[in-house]
């Protein structure tokens, strides 16, 4: 059974300034994420670097997981926050996601 994910308010916040998603389709798409998204781990060049980037950045965050057109902060199973990948980097998630 897989362990439900708090969003907080801040997340749910970003979520909609970012994405434009209301509480329940943010939930769904953050819940797919987890579990399809791309750790630090498995990430390699320029995507690996700016989310190494990022993180150093973060004291609080401990999981980045990229999905997407979007990078989803954890901090266990809380979704602190949400940020957009730069167009730039874009393309390294596609291939990271196959």
């Amino acid at each position: 059974m897989k362990t439900p994910v708090f969003i907080t308010r801040h997340a749910k916040a970003r979520g909609k300034e970012r994405m434009g998603l209301t509480a329940k389709p943010f939930r769904r798409t953050v819940e797919i994420a987890r579990e399809k998204g791309v750790c630090i781990n498995n990430m390699k060049g320029a995507l690996a670097h700016y989310v190494i980037e990022k993180q150093s950045m973060m004291d609080v965050v401990k999981d980045f997981i990229v999905y997407g057109e979007f990078m989803y902060l954890f901090d266990d199973h809380k979704l602190v926050t949400v940020y957009g990948v730069p167009n730039e980097l874009k393309n390294h998630v596609k291939l990271a996601l196959k």
